[in-house]
């Protein structure tokens, strides 16, 4: 497999949105780690309306969960073709962003969602693209858990 260095010009004028899978404001105990959400490793083209809006609240309502004093174990991607950006590198627009969210505390649950990458979804709440963890695993071909036993 080959990889090749995707940059922020990549994203200029293509009407997609500098997405992050792990957003800023989750990583701010250190200018470092704060930096490295910047990375384009940590980037996926997203729709304004998926990043700005739906992806958005989400994040929101998973840092609030966080204030609370709940742990939040996050994990993040997406999957599909939809097209193309990019004048100098080639990137892939996906179909779909996807978040699994563990939230350890009180009251603990798991939040799994997947939000199609698309105009027109603005003012969904992000519950309306709650999924199952099978969903998430036949759709991105991970599997994410094995056996879990009580203690």
């Amino acid at each position: 497999m080959r990889f090749q260095r995707v940059t922020p010009a990549d994203y200029n004028a293509t009407g997609f949105d500098r997405g992050h899978m792990c957003n800023s404001k989750d990583r701010t105990k250190t200018a470092k780690d704060n930096s490295e959400t910047f990375s384009m490793a940590n980037m996926e083209p997203q729709t304004p309306d998926l990043n700005r809006q739906v992806w958005k609240r989400l994040e929101d309502d998973s840092r609030k969960l966080a204030q609370k004093g709940n742990n939040l174990f996050i994990l993040a991607g997406c999957y599909g073709n939809i097209g193309h950006i990019g004048k100098t590198n080639t990137v892939t627009v996906p179909k779909s962003c996807w978040k699994l969210a563990v939230v350890e505390g009180p009251n603990p649950s798991v939040i799994i969602v997947d939000i199609p990458n698309k105009t027109g979804i603005s003012k969904d709440r992000w519950q309306k693209y709650a999924t199952t963890l099978e969903d998430i695993e036949a759709k991105t071909g991970f599997h994410f858990t094995t056996t879990v036993e009580n203690p």
